[in-house]
């Protein structure tokens, strides 16, 4: 395993009161014109990554920045670059009750990360939400445009990603730091761990951060 990895933060800019429109009802997405500016955002940053000599082994994009749109866009992208990518995904309906809504994100993992080598095939899995805010719920609640009154699709599942080179790394999504059955699955198993957040209460989450480094 190696002793240290490199990590890439893309930071594109949006703004969470507005992005998802405004009362009486809310888009499931924030708008085209928008979704384009922050994907090329995206776009920009990890082509700057990619070029540079020591390139990162693992690249991070906040809660809810890709547009589902690039999702598979984003895969390709990390096998042909052999980094993994970890990346929050814009609100999703639950496939089968549309007037439930996900809040996920992907990571993708190329067959040779944390190599020299080429990678020849790609993994990838989506993975959600399970303590959505309150922003969020009242959002779903005042009515999702073309859906109406909406509810949250918490997801209950929880993983730890075994790697030789990059070592066992867990991934969370925002306020999901709080769940204590989480990071105690987490403590003693791993040696890296990624929260993606769209929150702009920064000292909690550098309070809980510093904590963790100490619990886990």
């Amino acid at each position: 395993m190696k002793e240290f990895i490199s990590v890439g933060i893309i930071q594109p800019v949006i703004d969470p009161d507005t992005a998802w429109g405004l009362l009486p009802q809310y888009s499931l997405n924030v708008d085209p014109l928008s979704a384009e500016r922050i994907w090329e955002e995206i776009r920009v940053g990890l082509i700057e990554m990619f070029r540079v000599e020591q390139k990162p082994d693992i690249i991070v994009i906040p809660e809810l920045h890709l547009p589902v749109s690039y999702i598979k866009t984003i895969k390709r992208m990390s096998k042909d670059n052999n980094v993994v990518i970890i990346s929050g995904i814009d609100f999703q309906p639950n496939a089968r009750v549309k007037t439930k809504i996900r809040n996920r994100a992907i990571i993708c993992f190329p067959s040779a990360m944390g190599t020299l080598s080429k990678s020849l095939r790609m993994s990838a899995m989506q993975f959600g939400k399970t303590y959505f805010t309150y922003m969020e719920r009242s959002m779903f609640k005042a009515g999702i445009i073309g859906l109406g009154p909406c509810e949250p699709d918490p997801e209950q599942n929880m993983y730890i990603f075994e790697s030789a080179e990059l070592g066992n790394f867990g991934v969370i999504i925002c306020s999901d730091i709080f769940d204590v059955e989480r990071i105690m699955l987490y403590q003693g198993r791993i040696h890296h761990l990624f929260i993606i957040a769209l929150n702009k209460d920064l000292n909690t989450y550098f309070a809980m951060a510093e904590s963790l480094t100490r619990l886990l």
